[in-house]
Formats: C-alpha cells, structure tokens, sequence
C-alpha cells in the first residue's frame, strides 16, 4: 500500500480493532522469496501446506484473482490503491460520512511521514 509498509498497517489495524485477522501476501515470485531464503523452516510443512491451500480456497471463494487483494467490512479493494481508497471504505465502514470529523486522524490510520 503505498506510503505504509504491510507490517505497519497491520499494527495499526490491530490498535483500532483488536483481535482483526491480517493475511500478509507477497507480489515477489515464489523464485524470489526461495532465493533469499525466507520460508526454508515453513517449506514443506504439511501444516503451513493446508492453511496455504485453506486461504486459497477462501480467496477463490472471495473472487480474488490477483494480489494485492484486501477485505474492508467484507469489501474487495483490488490492486495497490492509494491511500484514499482504504479510507473511503473505513470511513464508509464505521458510518462516517465524506469529511465527517475523525477521532483519530485518518480513519485512525496514518500514512508514513
């Protein structure tokens, strides 16, 4: 997502809704991601192979047919979308209407910088 990295919008998801599930995928081809070693402890772990093949179910399921793909409310937002995007869908979420005031900033998510 630009201006926010994966790991920090989860961190900020998670401070506005505890407990919210986060699923991180990758836009680097499984070659790239062998090369730098990253899964080597998870690779060929018949747990991690069923919660793969669970979460792809899931997302066959959701329509999504590409990453990155995210779920606001249950809401597809597909592709690398600007930041405005996830706050329309937030906003539109918690019942807060085109610059209604925020308690906390942006949707309570904040961009880098």
């Amino acid at each position: 997502m630009p201006g926010v990295s994966g790991p920090q919008l989860a961190r900020q998801l998670e401070a506005l809704q505890p407990g919210v599930p986060v699923l991180y995928t990758s836009g680097y081809t499984g070659e790239t991601i062998a090369d730098r070693g990253l899964f080597d402890a998870d690779y060929g772990s018949e747990a991690v192979a069923k919660k793969i093949a669970a979460d792809q179910e899931e997302g066959k399921k959701a329509l999504v047919r590409g990453t990155p793909a995210f779920f606001v409310n249950g809401k597809m937002i597909s592709g690398a979308q600007p930041f405005e995007a996830f706050q329309r869908e937030i906003d539109a979420a918690l019942g807060r209407k085109a610059g209604q005031a925020r308690s906390r900033g942006r949707s309570g998510v904040k961009k880098n910088g």
